[in-house]
């Protein structure tokens, strides 16, 4: 995108440069036959005013054009440091996330959770409902229970919110 946008920046200060170039132009060949002419003094400093001021706008506008592209340079540099930023985010938090992931697998088999048990001890983690865990393993909402029960049970803990407090709390000390 901001490729893009400095190649929009450069059409325009063409575009631009050749306007005022072509005013500039145009009232120094006007200047020029005014003097061929003898024409009032007046007449030559109003011109010459006119070529003054198309001037100091061309350089103004330049001098805008400039200071926007540093700007536009300036963002994109912004931009692809935060890209590279959340790129190194992203993959330290994949690494974090596959390591909590390997801590809570070798508390289940400490524990001695079935497979399925693991299964439905993780969705109680993430804070699924017994009835969303049983729509999402499709089975009944008893079934779900009663192997809830079996993971407090084996892991001694009294319900879901000591279930995800045993790893939260040990995560954010």
């Amino acid at each position: 995108m901001t490729n893009v946008r400095l190649k929009v920046a450069s059409k325009e200060r063409i575009i631009l440069v050749s306007l005022f170039s072509i005013i500039v132009i145009s009232i120094s060949i006007d200047l020029y036959g005014d003097i061929q002419e003898n024409l009032p003094l007046k007449h030559f400093i109003h011109e010459l005013g006119l070529l003054s001021l198309s001037l100091v706008a061309a350089i103004y506008q330049m001098l805008l054009i400039f200071k926007r592209d540093q700007e536009i340079t300036s963002f994109a540099s912004q931009i692809k440091d935060l890209e590279t930023e959340k790129a190194a985010f992203k993959q330290h938090f994949a690494k974090v996330k596959n390591d909590f992931t390997q801590v809570l697998d070798q508390q289940f088999t400490t524990w001695g959770l079935t497979p399925v048990e693991k299964d439905i001890a993780l969705l109680l983690i993430k804070g699924m409902g017994m009835k969303e865990i049983s729509q999402t393993r499709s089975t009944s909402e008893g079934t779900v229970r009663q192997q809830a029960a079996t993971i407090y049970r084996k892991s001694g803990l009294i319900g879901r919110k000591e279930l995800a407090a045993f790893f939260l709390d040990e995560l954010f000390s």
